[in-house]
């Protein structure tokens, strides 16, 4: 999406603007719709502006009927970190509409809502909160406006959070995706074949957990399979913790994907899987020990990237030293430039090097991953043995809701049966 011009506005008209309104009165959102001139002109004209929500009932508000029924105060509370909530700012050259935004709440940051904060000032709605990330700051959170008796605390999947991925009919099936359900059905054993994958979704069980994959396919006869699948990690660190401390800096670990977000600093492509038209990143953790030096603001050292295809080098990087509030520092590499056309079954690894070790030296560590490719499809069998497991699978309804892991399994706190009590003033 690019910026054409610049757009005029009515002089008579008064333009507002601010966060997507997700909650506004009825009486409003039915003169939205209505045919009345001012809704109707203005409607056409946020056809075309970009992300309309965050100005189109604003606008509409200020110039109509409703301008007195405006209560000019925030009710919300933002987990504000500028610094690390604006890295999307450096896309900016490429997009025009990247800009800033909120932090998810994470256990450290949960004291911004406390009950007494709360309820000293007039805020009744809170952002960001992301159960992929963190679920107990949202556990928190209902904690503070729904019955106990409410939440049922104990249930089993109370920590549980879920995200769908793929869904047959919306997304597209990709070459990869059917690769692993072909493995997976073939591990348990059936003479069912395959006929295409229904629904894939991320599972964490709890905020600390490894992320795992559900997924849910269809066979030739009818029957449905539903798999719970764990990666494999295919990371090797130095064992001499010692030599992982570089300028004062522990590296705890290493990892990688596709689809990053810079202001969270994780991937969003949760299976792992690298095609040759992704980039890959790179993500090292650090921690300070006692003996670090900080120089300026910044939380990691600089480091040297080695991408290998088997014992070939591709490519060598200098990753300069990063400020996270979270101690990351990553590398982006573009797999579909350097890796066109790829038809073998090569294995792929990067070296993570410290500037300062003889050129003999041993890596602090090394990553594995595969690159899936259509011209590699007879490899990918070989790549899912290596880097995934099927860990449990049911094959019926009434078995998959036994299944702790399954998405028909009950999930109470995903219900609301009733909405606001006016009685109780919490939700049921």
């Amino acid at each position: 999406m690019f910026r054409i011009g610049k757009r005029e506005f009515p002089q008579n008209l008064r333009i507002d603007g601010g966060s997507d309104w997700v909650g506004i009165h009825r009486n409003l959102a039915e003169f939205s719709i209505s045919d009345e001139e001012l809704p109707r002109k203005l409607r056409k004209t946020y056809e075309s502006i970009l992300l309309p929500l965050e100005s189109f009932y604003h606008t509409l508000a200020f110039n109509s009927e409703f301008c007195d029924d405006l209560l000019m105060s925030n009710l919300r509370l933002t987990n504000w970190y500028r610094k690390q909530g604006c890295r999307c700012a450096s896309l900016k050259p490429i997009v025009d509409w990247c800009g800033c935004s909120p932090l998810v709440f994470r256990e450290e940051t949960m004291k911004k809502f406390e009950l007494q904060k709360a309820i000293s000032k007039p805020t009744y709605f809170a952002r960001k909160f992301d159960s992929m990330v963190d679920i107990d700051s949202i556990e928190a959170a209902e904690m503070q406006s729904i019955s106990p008796e409410k939440l049922q605390l104990n249930h089993p999947t109370y920590h549980f959070a879920f995200a769908n991925i793929f869904k047959t009919g919306i997304d597209e099936q990709k070459l990869h995706f059917e690769s692993l359900a072909n493995f997976a059905l073939k591990s348990t054993e059936t003479r069912a074949k395959f006929r295409k994958v229904l629904r894939i979704d991320a599972l964490r069980a709890h905020h600390n957990a490894l992320i795992e994959i559900v997924m849910k396919i269809e066979t030739t006869d009818g029957a449905t399979f539903e798999f719970l699948i764990h990666r494999l990690s295919h990371v090797n660190l130095t064992e001499n913790e010692e030599k992982l401390v570089e300028h004062g800096y522990l590296l705890r670990a290493v990892s990688f994907g596709t689809k990053f977000e810079w202001k969270e600093e994780l991937c969003r492509e949760y299976m792992g899987f690298v095609t040759d038209n992704d980039t890959l990143h790179t993500r090292l953790q650090w921690h300070p020990t006692e003996h670090v030096k900080k120089v300026g603001d910044k939380t990691s050292p600089e480091m040297i990237f080695k991408y290998r295809k088997g014992d070939e080098l591709i490519e060598q990087t200098v990753v300069k030293p990063y400020d996270s509030v979270f101690g990351g520092q990553f590398d982006s590499w573009n797999v579909g430039k350097k890796l066109s056309n790829l038809t073998t079954c090569s294995n792929f690894f990067v070296d993570i090097i410290s500037p300062s070790s003889p050129d003999d030296a041993p890596p602090l560590a090394t990553l594995h991953f595969p690159v899936y490719t259509d011209q590699n499809a007879h490899c990918h069998v070989d790549y899912l043995r290596q880097f995934f497991k099927i860990a449990d699978f049911c094959t019926s309804g009434d078995a998959c809701k036994e299944k702790i892991w399954s998405t028909s399994y009950p999930d109470p706190k995903s219900d609301i049966f009733v909405g606001y009590d006016e009685d109780t003033q919490t939700l049921i």
